[in-house]
């Protein structure tokens, strides 16, 4: 580079940057670095230094954080952009992504509808629609239609999950391959999640006519939140953290 062009560079690269200049601008220095851009046309979110790469779970629970808070709803858009086409390739055909790891884990698609509910709650319900609702429905009929490998709608409206033999949820620290917790059957965040998405597309697709499915989703939530009570809530009055026959987790966690 021609020294004579250090100056103007320097001066355009201080317009593009945050000033560290106050706590918001720090934290908005911090969400900008976990932005990964391989490709021009895709965009991720790394799930941490040094070692993480794209992980699906991590992907989603950061991504309004990372986006929304900081007012960058585009950014959100592209990364959502990158996700969608990952997640319905393993739903149609159970293709795995190149970037984004542990895609096939259940929660999964459970947190890419409750980061699509912040949206919604940031930049408007029928944009939120525009752009995700058909998405959003693909999910709910995935799942309501007993299609994932490791998750099953049981009729007492509660999703059943294999974790004895891998690790599944955010608990994920493995010995020889296997889970140190092996948290399986019925798991409170998953169903919590299951919950909280019927009640969203529901009323997400009611704004947008289709009163029908609106309520076939809210008479499936009815079903699974009272199971979910019954489950879930111990005689102490806090949430058992997985529920498998006649094994009941005590743990409290912070899921």
């Amino acid at each position: 580079v021609a020294t004579t062009r250090l100056k103007a560079l320097y001066e355009n690269e201080v317009v593009a940057r945050t000033p560290r200049t106050s706590f918001f601008n720090c934290l908005k220095n911090s969400a900008q670095q976990f932005y990964f851009r391989p490709k021009e046309d895709d965009a991720y979110l790394l799930a941490g230094y040094p070692w993480f790469k794209v992980r699906a779970r991590d992907l989603f629970v950061a991504l309004p954080g990372s986006t929304l808070s900081i007012d960058d709803p585009v950014r959100f858009e592209k990364i959502m952009h990158t996700a969608m086409p990952a997640m319905r390739a393993y739903m149609e055909n159970g293709r795995f992504d190149a970037v984004i790891r542990e895609i096939e884990h259940p929660d999964v698609f459970l947190w890419a509808i409750w980061a699509i509910q912040q949206y919604a709650k940031h930049e408007g319900v029928e944009k939120a629609r525009e752009l995700y609702g058909d998405f959003v429905k693909e999910v709910i009929d995935y799942i309501r239609d007993q299609k994932h490998p490791d998750m099953k709608l049981m009729e007492n409206g509660l999703l059943f999950a294999n974790g004895k033999d891998k690790a599944i949820t955010w608990m994920n620290s493995t010995v020889n391959g296997h889970p140190v917790i092996p948290r399986t059957g019925y798991i409170v965040e998953f169903n919590a999640l299951w919950y909280n998405a019927l009640r969203f597309v529901a009323d997400l697709v009611r704004e947008g006519g289709d009163v029908i499915l609106a309520d076939e989703l809210d008479a499936q939530a009815e079903v699974t939140g009272k199971s979910f009570v019954e489950v879930f809530r111990n005689e102490y009055g806090y949430l058992l953290d997985y529920v498998d026959g006649n094994m009941m987790d005590w743990s409290v966690r912070p899921n």
